[in-house]
């Protein structure tokens, strides 16, 4: 089933994020929280959510790699990828952490059919504290030379038909 702007991602996909900076990436895989820090989770205006985390849906990308380096272009580096599936980053606010509904929401933008946020649901800014660091203890990641990783995922993911 196509998706239209504003709804949910199917729950068998997976949201994506490009790593720009070496020092977000830690030798053990894991990732630093500065990788959503700064301007990374914003404030959206007029939207039904609170806090947003910009990504795309496997299930839309063609090529991980491929698409990551041309978004990093000449600009930035390419470091790697950060994912995790859309049923582990959909939540209902009832766990401790975040202690807020989150969710990906289908955000396409011109020149990206793939766009997808990262949602939060009610939360004000201090609260991208407790976003962040929820994210950081269960976000997978791999490096720029491991995108197959990312690749295969998609034996699980909806077929893309945005």
């Amino acid at each position: 089933m196509a998706l239209n702007w504003g709804d949910k991602a199917d729950v068998r996909d997976y949201w994506l994020r490009v790593l720009t900076n070496e020092a977000y990436l830690r030798s053990d895989g894991t990732v630093h929280n500065g990788a959503f820090g700064g301007k990374a989770i914003s404030q959206p205006d007029d939207r039904a959510w609170s806090l947003e985390l910009s990504g795309r849906l496997l299930s839309l990308v063609k090529d991980v790699e491929a698409e990551a380096r041309a978004f990093c272009g000449d600009k930035m580096p390419f470091i790697g990828v950060l994912y995790q599936s859309v049923e582990n980053l959909r939540t209902d606010g009832t766990s401790p952490l975040p202690g807020f509904p989150t969710d990906i929401v289908y955000t396409p933008r011109a020149g990206d059919n793939a766009h997808a946020d990262h949602v939060a649901y009610g939360p004000t800014a201090e609260h991208k504290f407790a976003l962040r660091d929820w994210l950081q203890d269960f976000i997978q990641a791999v490096d720029s030379t491991q995108c197959n990783v990312v690749e295969q995922l998609r034996a699980n993911a909806p077929s893309g038909a945005a």
